[in-house]
C-alpha cells in the first residue's frame, strides 16, 4: 500500500511539472509569436496618443477631421 501511494504522488507531481512546463512553453510561443506578427505585419496608420491609452488611427481620406 504504501509502495503504490509513494508511486501516486511522483506521478501526480511528475504530471503537474509537465503541465507547468508546457503552460510555459506554450507563453513563451505566444509572446515570441505576437511580436512577430507585429513585426511582420505592422498596423497601417499611425499611433495617437490619448491620455494614458494610445488609439490607432487609419484615415482614408485626404481631408483632414473637423
Amino acid at each position: 500500500m504504501q509502495l503504490l501511494l509513494k508511486w501516486l504522488k511522483r506521478f501526480t507531481l511528475g504530471l503537474l511539472t509537465l503541465v507547468v512546463v508546457l503552460r510555459l512553453l506554450g507563453a513563451t510561443y505566444q509572446a515570441a509569436a505576437g511580436k512577430a506578427d507585429e513585426k511582420n505585419f505592422p498596423h497601417p496608420g499611425q499611433l495617437i496618443d490619448v491620455g494614458s491609452y494610445k488609439m490607432h488611427i487609419y484615415c482614408k481620406v485626404k481631408a483632414a477631421p473637423l
